[in-house]
């Protein structure tokens, strides 16, 4: 293996490691509290499925207050 080959190796392995390494933030969405969203009492979860009224029959739930 001549020098320009093992130095071109070594330059991908190098680049590899490094990408690895690098960290994606999250964009911050509606769904960063869980699994669900609340909205005028009703909860949806991520597929946008809706329980409608949710929050009239679990008044003692966190989400329900904001």
């Amino acid at each position: 293996m001549n020098t320009l080959h093992r130095m071109a190796v070594l330059a991908v392995i190098t680049a590899v490691v490094n990408v690895s390494g690098c960290y994606v933030g999250r964009d911050h969405g509606p769904y960063d509290h869980g699994p669900y969203r609340y909205e005028n009492g009703d909860r949806i979860d991520r597929d946008g499925h809706r329980d409608v009224h949710w929050c009239d029959s679990h008044h003692d739930d966190e989400n329900c207050h904001r």
